[in-house]
């Protein structure tokens, strides 16, 4: 993440998150009381959507939410990948599709929280990955949560 920028936190049901400030954050909270969304943007291409849904499979947010890029754009690529956030290991996709003339990169990563599943997708066209790629990453290596 950018060393320069001051860093604002996100804090929610003990899930956190930094990320850089004078970027955009908005919170909506599921109908069903079970789960919440946060979403972080630059004023470029860049954002990051956070999803927690109490006792849900994270895989199965995963698969879902590839499933509706795949839908909604031809010609996607996916690259399953495997990592660890917050100590514990994530599952998912390394995702490219086109969208108004422009490549669009999609990271999509799944984890098991502390009461269910998190999704964490992190996008950005290939015009700004050059100044957006560490930064997304850097908010994703920063999620973390206390273990039960």
């Amino acid at each position: 993440m950018d060393q320069d920028k001051t860093l604002q936190e996100f804090d929610r049901d003990g899930i956190r998150f930094v990320y850089p400030e004078g970027w955009d954050i908005e919170v909506e909270d599921e109908e069903d009381e079970m789960g919440w969304t946060v979403s972080v943007a630059s004023s470029d291409t860049a954002f990051l959507i956070l999803t927690y849904q109490v006792g849900e499979d994270p895989t199965r947010l995963v698969e879902t939410t590839l499933e509706s890029i795949q839908e909604d754009f031809e010609d996607v690529g996916a690259q399953p990948v495997q990592e660890t956030l917050n100590s514990q290991p994530a599952f998912g996709y390394d995702v490219e599709f086109f969208n108004l003339d422009l490549t669009n990169i999609a990271w999509l990563r799944g984890v098991e929280g502390p009461e269910g599943g998190i999704l964490v997708m992190a996008q950005v066209t290939d015009q700004d990955r050059p100044i957006y790629e560490e930064v997304l990453k850097g908010i994703m290596q920063s999620l973390n949560w206390e273990e039960d």
